[in-house]
């Protein structure tokens, strides 16, 4: 991820099969806000922000918000570039991958 301040789109995949209930396939933006990486749902207002802290090359630990406590790991194509992200172990890619895949 880029620290450029532009929105990222990721979307949930279908494939995870437990966790916190109807949130499968629907859209997240994971962004560079106020210096911080930030998950967001486009349309919702809460209370707490979903904000994220380094651990390392890639990965990061939810410290307020939704899956606080949980990590992210971003996966990386042969170029550098992000294409998949995990959270909380659940899959995030750019589009929406059948249920299965």
């Amino acid at each position: 991820m880029n620290r450029g301040g532009r929105a990222r789109r990721r979307r949930r995949s279908s494939t995870a099969s437990s966790g916190s209930g109807g949130d499968e396939g629907v859209d997240w933006w994971f962004e560079w806000r106020d210096g911080s990486l930030e998950a967001r749902r486009p349309g919702r207002n809460v209370p707490t922000r979903t904000l994220f802290e380094r651990e390392g090359e890639d990965v990061y630990r939810t410290v307020s918000g939704r899956e606080h406590g949980e990590r992210l790991k971003i996966v990386r194509d042969a170029d550098g570039r992000p294409v998949k992200l995990y959270w909380a172990t659940y899959p995030f890619t750019r589009t929406a991958e059948p249920l299965g895949r």
